[in-house]
C-alpha cells in the first residue's frame, strides 16, 4: 500500500512542458511563481517511489479549447 497517492500529476517532461503547454508553459510558471525542472520519465518514477507514493496522471491539451 502506498504512504499517499497525488490525484493531480501533470508530468514536468520536455514533451508536455514544451511541446503540449508550448508558448503557456512561461505565462505557467509566472503564474504559479516557480520554475518547472524537466525531468525524464524515468526520474519522476524513481521520485515518486522514493516518496512511496502513486501519481494519478491528468492530461492538458489547449488545442481542444484554442484551436491552435
Amino acid at each position: 500500500m502506498p504512504r499517499a497517492i497525488d490525484f493531480h500529476v501533470h508530468l514536468p517532461t520536455t514533451e508536455f512542458m514544451q511541446v503540449t503547454l508550448g508558448p503557456y508553459a512561461q505565462a505557467a510558471e509566472r503564474y504559479f511563481r516557480t520554475e518547472v525542472k524537466l525531468k525524464d520519465i524515468e526520474q519522476i518514477a524513481a521520485d515518486y517511489a522514493e516518496l512511496d507514493m502513486i501519481g494519478v496522471l491528468l492530461a492538458w491539451d489547449a488545442e481542444t479549447a484554442t484551436g491552435l
